[in-house]
C-alpha cells in the first residue's frame, strides 16, 4: 500500500471538471464497466489538477472525492476498499484502520481484482536446512507440485531422502539455488544465527524463507533488512526469537512477512497424539520397557 500526499486546493471553477467522478468510473482505454473495474484502483481524497486525473485514468481505475470538504472518515474507509494507491492530503488521517480497509481483507468483501500475486512452485527448487523427519514429511507433501529439484543441507546423509528425490548439497547451495527454503535445523551453539545477512545475500530475489524450527537460528535484524530491501521475496515464521515478538517489532509490520504463534502442531488430532505419546512413555517407563526417543 502506497500513500501519496498531495497538497492541492482547487476553486469552484475547477470542480466542474470532476463532476460524477466519485464511485466506479469507466476507464479510458481500459474497457472497464461501471462497478466492475479490473484495473488497480486509485482513490483520490481531494480535488487535484484535472490533467493529473486524466493521466491516472489512462492506466488505473480512479475514484475521487470531488468536494473541498474533508471526507468523512466512514466514507474514506468505504472508498479505499480494494485500493492499490491512496492519494491524500495532510488533513486525511491515513492510519492502520484505513490501510487495513484497503488491503488483505478484500476477499472477505468479495473483491478479487487486487494484484496479490505469489510464486508457483512448479519447476522450482525446494531447499531444506536440516532434513530429519519434519523435512522428509514436508518434501513428501510437496511431491504433487512438480518441483524441478529438492535439495537439503545436513551434516548427516539421510537414507530416506532418496524416497523423495532429495539430494544433499552444501549450505551455500541451499541458499543460492532454492526458490523456497524451509528451515528444520536443530538449534545448537553451531547453528545459532546460521541464517544471516551473508546467507540472504546468496538468495534469489524470488526466494521465500520459512522457519518452523527455532527462532534463534535466524538473525532477525538481517531478515528484516533482507525483506525491506527485497533481497528475498518473503518469509513465513512459525517461530521467532524472542517468542512472542514485541508487538512493535518490524517483522510484524512488513507486508512480505507472515508470523504465526508457533502453531505447527495445532490440530486436535496432533495434540491428542502428542498427549498419548507422553502417557505411553510414562507407562513404559513404569514397566521398564524401552521407549524410542522422539
Amino acid at each position: 500500500m502506497v500513500s501519496c500526499i498531495c497538497l492541492n486546493k482547487k476553486t469552484e471553477q475547477s470542480k466542474s471538471h470532476y463532476e460524477g467522478f466519485l464511485g466506479p468510473v469507466p476507464i479510458e482505454g481500459g474497457g472497464d464497466e461501471p462497478g466492475k473495474h479490473k484495473l488497480p484502483k486509485v482513490f483520490v481524497s481531494r480535488l487535484i489538477d484535472p490533467e493529473a486525473i486524466r493521466q491516472l485514468k489512462l492506466k488505473y481505475h480512479v475514484e475521487l472525492w470531488d468536494t473541498e470538504e474533508v471526507i468523512p472518515r466512514p466514507t474514506l474507509i468505504r472508498c479505499v476498499e480494494g485500493c492499490t494507491v491512496i492519494v491524500s492530503t495532510t488533513s486525511d488521517i491515513i492510519d492502520m484502520e484505513v490501510l487495513e480497509a484497503a488491503g488483505c481483507e478484500a476477499a472477505h468483501r468479495g473483491q478479487w481484482d487486487l494484484p496479490l500475486y505469489g510464486y508457483a512452485m512448479t519447476n522450482r527448487v525446494l531447499g531444506f536446512l536440516g532434513f530429519g523427519p519434519v523435512g522428509w514429511e514436508v518434501a513428501s507433501r510437496m511431491q504433487p507440485f512438480d518441483l524441478s529439484r529438492i535439495i537439503y543441507y545436513d551434516k548427516v546423509t539421510h537414507p530416506l531422502a532418496k524416497d523423495v528425490n532429495a539430494e544433499q548439497v552444501s549450505l551455500e547451495d541451499v541458499f543460492s539455488l532454492s526458490d523456497l527454503i524451509v528451515c528444520t535445523l536443530a538449534l545448537s551453539s553451531e547453528t545459532k544465527g546460521i541464517v544471516n545477512a551473508e546467507k540472504f545475500n546468496m538468495c534469489k530475489s524470488e526466494c521465500i524463507f520459512v522457519n518452523t524450527s527455532r527462532g534463534a537460528l535466524v538473525n532477525h535484524d538481517d531478515l528484516v533488512a533482507a525483506l525491506e530491501s527485497k533481497q528475498i521475496a518473503g518469509a513465513g515464521l512459525d517461530v521467532t526469537h524472542p517468542q512472542p515478538l514485541p508487538t512493535d517489532h518490524p517483522l510484524l509490520k512488513l507486508p512480505n512477512c507472515i508470523v504465526t504463534p508457533h502453531m505447527g502442531s495445532a490440530t486436535y488430532q496432533t495434540r491428542l497424539k502428542m498427549a498419548l505419546s507422553v502417557v505411553n512413555a510414562a507407562l513404559e517407563t513404569m514397566h521398564s520397557t524401552p521407549h524410542p526417543s522422539q
